[in-house]
């Protein structure tokens, strides 16, 4: 199966079963997602490994190794994609200056620290 065939098709099976996962509409505080290198949520790369790997065993690159290295490092960019066009907020989009802060909402969603409000004295 052609590549982008195969990606076609896990990437839509992927985002139908994200849509069916209830969305966050308030944030979720507590405690922080441990951050890999400060960015990346594990659950997160988890599901991109996943289905990169998935794309690279069905694809028909000739190395199955190489296919599923391309399958993973063509899921990243994807992502980062969709997480734009749906103004998801995610810590590497806000430290691109790409999007907001992340508060926890959204599908998926991580919990994150609550910023403290500090009293502004005249």
């Amino acid at each position: 199966m052609n590549f982008y065939q195969a990606a076609f098709i896990i990437d839509v099976i992927a985002l139908i079963a994200i849509y069916l996962m209830p969305a966050n509409k308030t944030p979720l505080y507590g405690t922080p997602p441990d951050r890999i290198g400060g960015i990346f949520v594990s659950k997160h790369l988890v599901i991109t490994i996943v289905t990169g790997a998935m794309i690279g065993l069905i694809s028909d690159v000739e190395s199955r190794w190489l296919g599923i290295l391309y399958g993973i490092i063509f899921q990243f960019i994807v992502g980062q994609i969709v997480h734009i066009l749906f103004g998801t907020k995610t810590m590497l989009l806000y430290k691109l200056g790409l999007s907001e802060i992340p508060d926890g909402t959204g599908r998926l969603a991580s919990p994150v620290l609550q910023q403290k409000k500090t009293k502004k004295v005249p």
